[in-house]
């Protein structure tokens, strides 16, 4: 894959990986680069950071957001560093999750973001939008299962012999944007509550993100080896059934 754009990757990614939705691009944007942006269409509606996630990979459509777009939860203008947290979380916290305050304080400590103020709007569409719009992604965030998770790990470590980053507490896992812009990729996240009530995240589902060069190195390593998912792992799908599986006898043609 030399010399390849994001719009090879995101064709190589869909057919070899098969990510469920788009592979979803991001790009910070700060106070003096907003006006470069204004053609994207801004997202209105209050949504939570992982509804914006989501609608960009099943529908593949690019939306500019700010802290209002983003609304609906507290969490995702803070990962991003577009407001502070408001002062009543900690009682809520406190009194719906039985926390204590110290307990509460570490909580908020441990989740990934961005610098307060450094940013004032964010880029969320998918990769091959991108391309056409000519942004350099700050991150790529794909929804995968777990086959394809050890996919790409595998064509990812065996390019660059490093291992991921995965420090996730169970909350808020949308600081996987702020994680990948701050260096810690490939990072790896397990959804969080929030995203299975709001943006219905199904059990199976990893988000899995890297920087395009990453996931370039990762796809050049699993074309080279000519695998793609579902990968060629089970061979009992050519050994016929088990003879003494009660399946066996209850679907074949033997009798009782």
């Amino acid at each position: 894959m030399k010399d390849t754009n994001t719009k090879e990757i995101s064709e190589e990614l869909e057919q070899r990986i098969k990510p469920k939705g788009a592979p979803i691009a991001f790009k910070m944007v700060k106070t003096h680069e907003i006006s470069k942006y204004k053609a994207i269409k801004k997202l209105r509606r209050k949504l939570t950071l992982c509804q914006v996630l989501k609608l960009v990979a099943i529908h593949e459509k690019t939306y500019r957001v700010d802290s209002r777009s983003l609304a609906a939860c507290v969490f995702g203008p803070y990962i991003l560093g577009f407001e502070g947290l408001p002062e009543k979380l900690k009682a809520k916290w406190l009194l719906g999750k039985k926390y204590t305050e110290e307990g509460y304080e570490k909580m908020i400590n441990d989740i990934v973001h961005l610098p307060q103020g450094e940013y004032q709007e964010a880029i969320f569409g998918p990769l091959k939008d991108f391309y056409r719009l000519n942004i350099s992604p700050d991150g790529v965030i794909l929804t995968i299962n777990p086959t394809q998770a050890y996919l790409l790990l595998g064509g990812y470590y065996d390019s660059e012999f490093k291992k991921p980053i995965s420090a996730f507490n169970g909350h808020a896992a949308c600081e996987i944007v702020a994680a990948l812009v701050l260096g810690n990729h490939p990072w790896i996240n397990i959804p969080c509550g929030g995203a299975r009530a709001m943006a219905h995240v199904q059990d199976d589902e990893i988000w899995f993100g890297m920087s395009v060069k990453e996931l370039e190195s990762a796809l050049t390593r699993i074309k080279e080896i000519d695998a793609k998912y579902p990968p060629q792992i089970y061979p009992l799908l050519t050994a016929g059934p088990h003879p003494r599986h009660p399946w066996t006898k209850l679907l074949g043609k033997d009798d009782v």
